[in-house]
């Protein structure tokens, strides 16, 4: 509800640092369309904002009046935004009126930095290298090939534990990548 989301905005305005990802119906920025957006500023707690879902429509939070509520945390200095591709998540949010800021990590970015020479740096091959732990492939839910769909035709169920899980698992990524950035000076 729109009561629960302004709750949810006031706790975590009081963190220092939280993980956002969006959910699109493309992996083109400047074309896709939100679908939903999830935070997290705690492992293993995440939540899931449905905002455009062609299925479960009558689940989604009404779309304007939840990015007008989101805008102040999404653009707050004082809270740090971590991301897996965070530029993807800033694009999007551009296209909304949303200066997603500051950008202080990204977890691909410090992946390609402390092992070049791996080809694999997006987050489900991080999360199987660092916490041996096998995220929900993408493909479960919108398939793949000439039959894929996008993932507005996603039930918000299904929608909720993927999307949740990505955040959850990008703010874990930073507590373990972070400390190895550092050591490299």
């Amino acid at each position: 509800s729109i009561e629960h989301l302004k709750k949810l905005v006031k706790q975590f305005e009081s963190q220092k640092e939280i993980a956002v990802d969006t959910e699109t119906t493309s992996t083109d920025a400047l074309t896709a369309r939100l679908v939903g957006i999830s935070l997290c500023d705690r492992a293993g707690e995440a939540f899931y904002i449905p905002l455009g879902h062609s299925v479960d429509n009558d689940q989604c939070l009404p779309f304007d009046d939840s990015l007008r509520i989101l805008k102040p945390l999404l653009e707050n200095e004082k809270v740090q935004k971590i991301g897996q591709n965070i530029k993807y998540d800033w694009q999007v949010f551009h296209q909304y009126g949303i200066d997603l800021r500051p950008m202080s990590f990204d977890t691909m970015i410090a992946s390609y930095a402390l092992d070049p020479g791996n080809r694999q740096h997006d987050l489900d091959a991080q999360a199987l290298r660092h916490f041996d732990y096998r995220m929900q492939p993408i493909t479960d839910l919108i398939g793949s090939g000439k039959n894929q769909k996008t993932f507005d035709s996603v039930p918000v169920d299904k929608a909720t534990f993927y999307a949740a899980e990505d955040a959850d698992f990008t703010f874990r990524l930073r507590g373990k990548l972070a400390p190895k950035i550092d050591e490299l000076g």
